[in-house]
């Protein structure tokens, strides 16, 4: 049998990803929602694979974008960091 995980190593892959519940009216876009909750608040890495919004969150400089595909996930460098 595989050895079983420790609750501790249960309880701080819990805190890794936190999903914000959006409820817009009737009527709004999710899109318009997220791109509206970065732009006042830019501590968030929006993880999404849509291509429409990938290309508006690019425009809002210090916001990270990830993507996932084929298995792996993928985080974009900030617009306007520096080359390593």
């Amino acid at each position: 049998m595989g050895a079983r995980r420790s609750p501790k190593r249960i309880q701080a892959k819990e805190y890794l990803l936190t999903f914000i519940v959006i409820y817009s009216h009737k009527g709004t876009y999710a899109d318009d929602c997220i791109v509206d909750r970065v732009m006042k608040h830019r501590i968030y890495i929006v993880a999404t694979n849509d291509k429409d919004l990938v290309r508006r969150i690019r425009k809002i400089p210090g916001v990270p974008i990830m993507n996932a595909a084929r298995g792996k996930y993928v985080i974009e460098r900030l617009p306007g960091a520096p080359d390593p």
